[in-house]
């Protein structure tokens, strides 16, 4: 593992973050649905950055006319925990501010999370999910699957996933099992993301997920690859001028040459 000051291919900080990459969407496109946005995504180490944990975040650009110059607004961050040895990046959390919720911001970060992973041929995964929201994002959007190898110790609970009509900031889960449903959550996990649970089936029905497992891609990764391109960043400009040797760089802390290199890797 390489220091986090020894990342190549990086010029650019956002404050204590090193630019990645950009996207946007051009306000003639479709403003009218908050699809709207200029972001620049950044990098830096989480606080531990022994454990090789990294966060991707996300800041908005905004034009101050007064000062004359651009500023930026740090709207969310993705925590994700990589290995060079097995090659992957394992998503464990997302934060956003709520008032950056439930307009469509996580799916397009998760998006760009994934796009960078299979540009640097890394495979992306999640840690054991019990984050209602992504999981059903992950599996219903990006065709991500409960981790079934041989020997996986996790296999989850499928679940229902709906909207509290008095209360659009709350998710309810809804399964015939409540007592293995609770077992999937702590009390802290209840009360931070706003989640009631009840065995009564809801009036307005909602989609089935697996939580409390882990996640893996889909087979295919062409196709995941196509369908982001194609499906969720088309309507924008995504830029990311770094090669694949450097996102590897970025986010494993060493890259292809290094590891057939070890002399280049000291």
């Amino acid at each position: 593992f390489q220091p986090f000051h020894h990342w190549e291919g990086l010029k650019e900080k956002v404050g204590s973050c090193w630019v990645v990459g950009r996207y946007s969407v051009d306000e003639n496109v479709d403003h009218s649905s908050n699809k709207f946005c200029n972001w620049t995504i950044g990098v830096r180490p989480n606080r531990n950055p022994a454990k090789n944990g990294i966060q991707l975040v996300f800041f908005e650009n905004s034009f101050d006319a007064t000062l004359q110059t651009w500023t930026q607004r740090k709207l969310g961050y993705l925590l994700m925990q990589n290995s060079v040895h097995c090659q992957t990046s394992v998503l464990l959390g997302m934060f956003l501010k709520p008032t950056e919720r439930g307009s469509g911001l996580a799916k397009r970060c998760l998006a760009i999370w994934i796009w960078l992973c299979l540009e640097a041929s890394i495979l992306p995964a999640t840690g054991i999910m019990r984050k209602p929201l992504l999981a059903l994002i992950l599996q219903q959007s990006f065709g991500f699957v409960p981790d079934t190898a041989p020997g996986s110790d996790v296999n989850g609970v499928p679940v229902e996933v709906c909207r509290d009509g008095n209360d659009p900031e709350t998710v309810v889960l809804y399964s015939s099992s409540r007592k293995s449903l609770e077992g999937a959550f702590s009390p802290w996990d209840l009360q931070h993301q706003n989640i009631k649970i009840t065995a009564i089936a809801p009036p307005i029905r909602g989609r089935m997920v697996r939580i409390g497992c882990r996640l893996n891609p889909p087979s295919d990764l062409d196709h995941l690859r196509h369908m982001i391109r194609q499906e969720i960043l088309e309507d924008g400009s995504w830029k990311c001028e770094l090669s694949s040797q450097e996102i590897q760089q970025v986010l494993l802390g060493t890259s292809v040459a290094a590891r057939n290199n070890p002399q280049h890797a000291r």
